[in-house]
């Protein structure tokens, strides 16, 4: 299992990278390891490509700069005696109740995926033809490398972004092994850390009992549960969106913008997401511009090199696109159907994710002066909705074989973010206990 040992380990880096650097007033655990989680991961992944690409004959190069600087943040910390501000509050009855729901949800959640991984460790289609492969590939020596990315690997997508792969070679290439372990750990990493951050960063913008009904919600989603154990590309984009919306609203710009780079990196979809984040910075945002860019700068060359030097030539979308179809309302029915049946899939044994919302919606009631933040990840929804939209409008490809085969996968990229918009505009019971005293 050094596999999972090697993952860790870029969690750990991770974790007090953003210990280190990060300039939140108050780093509760629960933050740290959200973002430290994600952060160690995008991270060391990005690196391990940069020192695959640049010098492939030098074997584990970017192991020993990770341990590196694992003793130079460490050595740091120690000398300038970084304590964690540990703010521990008084929990109350509905909070140690929906924690103890939320802790039961993820244990139920946890032996639900470690049962299919048992049943099928490799994965889904995509995981081992697409992503897993390529992270084979990326283990090889010298030249061999670019065989991640050769036209040869006809359908399989070589075009596509490298993070998710980089980081399971990475664990391959340092334990010397290529065991299912190291994908299987990677995407439970992913699902654990999308829920930590959606309970401490909606905690922080709202309240503890809103971020665990959060956290909740999302633990109970079936399709995310699925795709996490599919070992796709969708939960790992899904987390760095949400983290990268959640730290813009935290006034944390330069984290915020490294997530959103680590998104263009995950999948093409992210690369849309990547634009959005730098418009929504420009239009609500200004005066954080300068240092969004500059967390989105490195992992945005990354994503951007790849795609126009190494990336096997692909003709664009555009070249066979009928635009005749954005006129064609027949085609803006079958979408809406297709989306619709896609929602009402989401119900497992009369339960349906949808429901926590609807209910605490019908009791809190929006909160209007909310609207500064609530504004961000509506817009960002609704520009990302747009932009399948019009691709699904355009697509040369049959239209009911496009919706049937990706649907589904940006549904659960626009889930969480969808659930946070929610929750982030509704009245929290402070502020309900606050309008009654007023009254």
């Amino acid at each position: 299992m050094a596999e999972v040992a090697f993952a860790l380990f870029a969690v750990l880096l991770g974790c007090l990278l953003v210990l280190r650097f990060s300039t939140l007033e108050i780093l509760e655990i629960s933050s740290v390891f959200a973002v430290g989680t994600l952060f160690g991961i995008g991270f060391c992944s990005c690196l391990f490509f940069l020192c695959r690409l640049l010098f492939p004959g030098i074997a584990h190069l970017s192991l020993w700069l990770e341990s590196l600087l694992f003793l130079l943040v460490t050595a740091d910390l120690i000398r300038t005696r970084r304590r964690l501000n540990f703010h521990w509050p008084r929990l109350s009855g509905l909070e140690l109740s929906l924690g103890a729901l939320l802790v039961l949800a993820i244990a139920i959640g946890t032996f639900a995926m470690f049962s299919a991984y048992r049943l099928n460790p490799q994965g889904q289609w995509d995981a081992w033809s697409i992503w897993n492969l390529r992270a084979k590939f990326l283990t090889a020596e010298g030249p061999l490398v670019a065989r991640a990315w050769s036209p040869l690997l006809t359908g399989t997508h070589p075009e596509y972004p490298l993070l998710l792969s980089a980081f399971v070679g990475r664990c391959w290439q340092y334990s010397g092994t290529t065991t299912a372990a190291a994908p299987i750990a990677t995407s439970y990493l992913f699902w654990i850390a999308l829920l930590a951050v959606a309970a401490s960063g909606m905690a922080k913008l709202r309240s503890l009992p809103v971020g665990l009904i959060f956290a909740l919600v999302l633990a109970t989603t079936p399709r995310l549960l699925h795709e996490a154990v599919s070992q796709y590309a969708d939960i790992p984009l899904a987390a760095f969106m949400l983290t990268s919306i959640m730290l813009l609203l935290q006034k944390q710009p330069l984290w915020a913008g490294f997530f959103a780079g680590f998104a263009g990196f995950t999948k093409d979809e992210g690369i849309l997401f990547a634009a959005v984040f730098v418009l929504i910075v420009l239009l609500f945002e200004r005066v954080q511009f300068v240092s969004a860019l500059m967390g989105i700068v490195v992992p945005a060359c990354l994503f951007v090199g790849f795609k126009l030097f190494l990336a096997p030539a692909k003709v664009s979308l555009l070249a066979h696109s009928s635009f005749a179809g954005l006129t064609d309302l027949a085609r803006y029915g079958q979408i809406a159907a297709a989306f619709f049946g896609e929602l009402g899939d989401m119900m497992l044994g009369g339960y349906h994710p949808l429901y926590p919302v609807v209910v605490m919606a019908l009791l809190l009631g929006l909160d209007r002066s909310h609207w500064a933040q609530w504004k961000i990840p509506m817009t960002v929804c609704a520009l990302l909705c747009a932009g399948f939209l019009a691709v699904y409008l355009v697509t040369p490809n049959d239209l009911s074989w496009q919706l049937g085969t990706s649907l589904s996968r940006v549904l659960v990229q626009l889930w969480p973010i969808f659930i946070f918009t929610s929750f982030l505009s509704l009245r929290t019971h402070a502020s309900l206990s606050k309008q009654a005293v007023s009254k």
